[in-house]
């Protein structure tokens, strides 16, 4: 069995330090969601008002998306978003 001895350098001996002091708040469904619905809404909300205001822009896209688009569909787009 071979068993490798390396130094660690100064800043991946802070990174581990960090790791040890914030891995179990990182790990908490709370924290995850409270991090990452921003983010989901910066993607999101874009795609939602393009679609809203096409119709005043784009006449073919607002067809299309009145014939084809289920308000369903895209409330669980966004959820998962």
């Amino acid at each position: 069995m071979l068993i490798f001895v390396v130094m660690l350098e100064q800043k991946e001996k802070l990174f581990i330090e960090y790791w040890e002091l914030n891995r179990l708040k990182e790990k908490n469904i709370f924290y995850q969601m409270l991090t990452g619905l921003p983010i989901g809404l910066l993607f999101a909300l874009p795609i939602i008002f393009i679609l809203f205001t096409g119709r005043y822009w784009f006449k073919r896209a607002d067809m299309v998306a009145n014939a084809e688009l289920s308000p369903v569909l895209l409330v669980t787009a966004v959820l998962i978003i």
